[in-house]
């Protein structure tokens, strides 16, 4: 009985279908799987962390700049934030003048956290500065965000 429950164990734990589990095979090239077709998206070494967090005013904007430099682009890896109570907000992020990405309106959001991972990040132009924008939320409710980003 021993001998049969342990090479059933062996037998699917070998299987990937019956854990959810997969078999990573074969050698793994610089920045890629080997079953793989593009590269995982890397922070170079030289990047400069960008990273923010900031608190707004009850019932206020917040506004979160980011600073570029010539012949570097700015990339928005991920942002999260925290409402102190139910709200109503907005969020956008502009490169330059330009707003690049528009999230629209979040109604009704319960006070916790709501977060955005951006798996290739939000790039801007060679040298403009990034800005990120959370709107009011309304009444006494207080935005806290971070934004993970570097300029590379």
């Amino acid at each position: 009985m021993t001998r049969w429950l342990l090479t059933a164990v062996l037998l699917l734990a070998g299987t990937s279908s019956a854990w959810g589990q997969m078999p990573v095979t074969g050698a793994l090239r610089q920045g890629a799987g080997a079953q793989s077709t593009s590269a995982w998206p890397v922070i170079p070494a030289q990047a400069i962390s960008l990273n923010r967090t900031a608190t707004s005013g009850a019932d206020a904007a917040l506004t979160m700049n980011l600073t570029g430099a010539p012949t570097q682009r700015i990339a928005i890896r991920g942002i999260v934030c925290y409402l102190s109570a139910a709200g109503t907000s907005t969020l956008t992020v502009s490169d330059g003048a330009t707003v690049i990405l528009d999230l629209g309106t979040f109604t009704n959001l319960a006070a916790g956290a709501f977060s955005f991972g951006l798996a290739t990040g939000v790039w801007g132009m060679s040298g403009n500065n990034m800005t990120v924008n959370i709107g009011a939320a309304g009444g006494t409710v207080t935005s806290t965000c971070s934004v993970i980003a570097d300029r590379s």
